[in-house]
């Protein structure tokens, strides 16, 4: 079962309009119990969302998509697993924007 993330990018339109700060900019991406860690826990978690048994609603939920394709899926609690082991030396969606590059002054 995969999880869209369509309706909760209004939702997060929604909370950044009232001020509030997605879940990944306090405590870190893909940690999904904001322990400060990212590890099995958090995969758990994921795992959790999409059999349907876990809802941790859109404002923390948007930080949970670890492999950044706009779903949450098994995937993403792979890719957390795969971080937790040291397969993998960061979580995508954590990965700092590439520098846009400036164009030469002449």
């Amino acid at each position: 079962m995969t999880r869209a993330l369509p309706a909760l990018a209004a939702g997060l339109a929604l909370g950044l309009a009232a001020g509030l700060t997605p879940a990944f900019a306090e405590k870190g991406c893909a940690d999904t119990n904001k322990d400060g860690s990212i590890n099995s826990i958090d995969a758990a978690r994921i795992l959790q969302f999409t059999a349907g048994l876990y809802d941790p609603g859109l404002y923390y939920l948007f930080s949970w998509d670890a492999d950044d394709d706009g779903e949450v899926t098994s995937i993403d609690a792979a890719v957390v697993l795969q971080y937790d082991a040291g397969l993998i030396d960061e979580v995508p969606v954590c990965a700092p924007p590439a520098p846009t590059p400036t164009p030469p002054t002449i």
